[in-house]
This record gives C-alpha cells, sequence and structure tokens, in this order.
C-alpha cells in the first residue's frame, strides 16, 4: 500500500538496555495505524496461505510425522520417497 517508502525509528544495538526517552517518529500516528493495518492484513493471509497448504498435505504431514516417531531421523531420499508415495496415492 505504501510502496517502496521506509519507515524507521532510532536504531540502537540489542544488547544495550539503557533507558531512554521515546525518540519522535518521522510519521503520523495515522500513518502507524496504517502501517499496523497492512502488516496485520500481510499477516492474516500468509496464515490463511500456509493453514490451507498444510491442510491440503495433512495425510503426507501425518505419515511423515509417525515416520519421524518410530525412527527420528529420515534421510532425504526417504523423504522424497514418501512424498513421492502420498502423491502417487492421491492422484
Amino acid at each position: 500500500k505504501f510502496g517502496p517508502i521506509t519507515f524507521e525509528r532510532d536504531r540502537r544495538p540489542m544488547f544495550l538496555q539503557e533507558v531512554t526517552p521515546p525518540s519522535s517518529r518521522e510519521f503520523s500516528e495515522e500513518t502507524a495505524k496504517e502501517i499496523d493495518k497492512e502488516v496485520h492484513q500481510l499477516i492474516s493471509q500468509t496464515y490463511c496461505s500456509v493453514k490451507d497448504t498444510l491442510e491440503s498435505r495433512r495425510k503426507i504431514l501425518e505419515k511423515i510425522a509417525k515416520r519421524l516417531l518410530e525412527k527420528e531421523v529420515i534421510e532425504g531420499d526417504e523423504l522424497r520417497r514418501l512424498i513421492t508415495a502420498s502423491a502417487d496415492a492421491a492422484a
């Protein structure tokens, strides 16, 4: 929504826990609300997309989880076989 614009606050090293007064912002409260709204929308859309992806692949994920409980480690070739077998079974 905002395009290629940067909204930054003062950068301080994370390891310095000094108490300082709040700095003045370079943008208005209204802009801050719009930024929060956009971030919330992006997070919500991404959450829904990831949830849909996981739900559509639930059977294979459960199969992989079961195998991991049995064996603890799945090497690349075995993982590929599990994925391929599940994809073939679904088709």
